[in-house]
């Protein structure tokens, strides 16, 4: 094969995509700004769970390391609160294909990229500016750049996908050490109107401990809120107070756990954007945004790990059929499309969850007395086209009745 394909950055969507491309036999180069030590014992990224398709993706490359480790989250139990915590209504969702799986992200990172050596990719240990993308550009047939966010100057916002100007919420990140000791216990969500998100979600900690990850999401100026924080102690006490104030069935049992590290904490705030897939160096040579690069969910999607997984999925294989033929700029503009495609279902459902349109709180509540539609709103996550009824009153309010009158009639049998 004679292709040469250089991937910037070392995360999901870059590595997996150098191990697929590896398996055709191209050359293939990764340039990481760590090393997988650094990775190890870094700061965290994200504790985001992968679904069915990325776990299909992951295992065909044989990089399922962690498939037997890990709880098996079937379910998510979510529940509306009030604003003084009083739990008003909720419900179980089961996931209809697979399940959830949360793994450390820098235990998975540090693993593959090892693993890609060993495999015969070649690793490049640097920051990649302007000047490394340019040598790339010129030894490579095609250069990908999937370092995630911060990326604004290479490739253009798409004004007319990208609605949000700012951050709609302010997150904070904490992983403890309370053992997820329950294999049944669920993912938990509970949602505060007009305040925010809280979760809490078994993840599987580098040292290869079950482990509690918690996750808040504030809207702006409201009492969840992560402006200012710049340490790992000051999230965990914010984190913990929005636990105390909004869920105290989950802060029973973390008030006194500490950090799993000193460095597993995020405190901060994503402004959701969809960018152009081409971008453009000073020498006029192209460069493709992958993964986070090309669209950028906020977390509360679930979704932004799950993108990385099928862009990179969907560039190698086109990749491939591609065959001698080049790789020019018109084939990237019709991947990207095509990955658009997939990845505007996500976006959409963000939308939703980030400024939830009036009839979203009848459907939940509607979800309280009704199994199905209770799994019907749940697989959003590993299945964000499934909820596409979801956004409309109208066409949401006839979904609701045809759940209801469909268990009515199951009853009555």
């Amino acid at each position: 094969m004679s292709k040469r394909i250089a991937i910037v950055g070392s995360g999901q969507a870059g590595l997996q995509l150098g191990f697929s491309l590896l398996a055709k036999g191209y050359a293939v180069t990764v340039v990481s700004d760590r090393t997988p030590e650094q990775i190890e014992t870094g700061k965290i990224s994200a504790t985001a769970a992968l679904f069915w398709r990325g776990q299909q993706y992951e295992r065909a490359l044989g990089l399922n390391y962690w498939d037997g480790q890990t709880v098996r989250n079937e379910a998510v139990a979510l529940d509306v609160r009030s604003g003084q915590g009083e739990r008003l209504f909720g419900f179980t969702g089961h996931f209809r294909k697979g399940v959830g799986l949360f793994v450390d992200l820098r235990l998975k990172y540090a693993t593959w990229l090892r693993e890609f050596t060993r495999r015969g990719g070649r690793v490049v240990t640097q920051k990649a500016g302007v000047p490394e993308l340019e040598a790339l550009a010129t030894t490579n047939d095609l250069v990908f750049v999937g370092i995630g966010r911060g990326t604004s100057e290479l490739f253009e916002r798409d004004a007319e996908r990208s609605v949000y100007a700012g951050p709609r919420r302010s997150l904070g990140v904490a992983i403890v050490r309370r053992p997820w000791e329950e294999k049944n216990d669920d993912w938990a969500i509970s949602v505060i109107p007009g305040v925010g998100e809280l979760c809490a979600a078994p993840l599987l900690a580098a040292e290869g401990t079950q482990t509690r990850a918690l996750l808040a999401w504030g809207v702006p100026g409201s009492p969840i809120d992560f402006g200012g924080v710049e340490s790992g102690g000051e999230t965990l006490v914010r984190v913990r107070a929005a636990f105390q104030r909004y869920n105290t069935e989950q802060y029973e049992l973390i008030k006194d756990q500490p950090l799993l590290d000193a460095n597993a904490w995020i405190a901060g705030a994503v402004t959701p954007v969809v960018r152009k897939a081409l971008g453009r160096l000073p020498s006029g040579k192209p460069v493709v945004a992958l993964g986070d690069t090309l669209v950028t969910v906020d977390p509360i999607s679930a979704n932004g790990l799950n993108n990385a997984t099928y862009a990179a999925h969907l560039f190698a294989e086109r990749i491939v059929a591609r065959g001698e033929q080049p790789l020019d700029e018109a084939w990237v503009e019709s991947v990207a499309r095509e990955f658009w495609d997939h990845a505007r279902h996500a976006y959409a459902l963000q939308a939703a969850l980030l400024d939830p349109p009036e009839h979203l709180g009848e459907v939940l509540q509607a979800a309280s007395a009704n199994q199905a539609l209770a799994d019907d709103i749940l697989n959003s996550y590993p299945d964000p086209p499934s909820v596409d009824w979801l956004y409309d009153a109208q066409t949401a309010r006839a979904h609701v009745r045809r759940r209801v009158s469909g268990a009515a009639a199951a009853a009555s049998a």
